[in-house]
């Protein structure tokens, strides 16, 4: 039981961590020059997956496709949100 506990926690940690690096990712997007650089790297290689794959989900529907801001890493801070409320 203990063990199991201590997963859930260090699943937790890994769910703030993406949930941080998803806030500071979109705010790089928005300097000029912010994208061009080893954070935002790191960044982009560690939420692609989850953002990708919420994008592919996003563009199914017509109204979200045509939107002109790109609202997968809402969403995808959506679904990290509730993982969080389910642990």
């Amino acid at each position: 039981m203990l063990f199991i506990m201590f997963l859930a926690s260090i699943v937790r940690c890994l769910l703030y961590a993406m949930e941080l690096f998803l806030i500071i990712r979109a705010i790089m997007s928005w300097f000029p020059g912010g994208i061009d650089n080893k954070v935002y790297d790191f960044l982009f290689y560690v939420t692609e997956p989850l953002v990708s794959f919420v994008r592919s989900i996003v563009v199914k529907f017509r109204t979200l496709r045509e939107c002109p801001i790109d609202l997968s890493y809402l969403f995808s801070y959506f679904v990290i949100w509730i993982l969080l409320e389910l642990l």
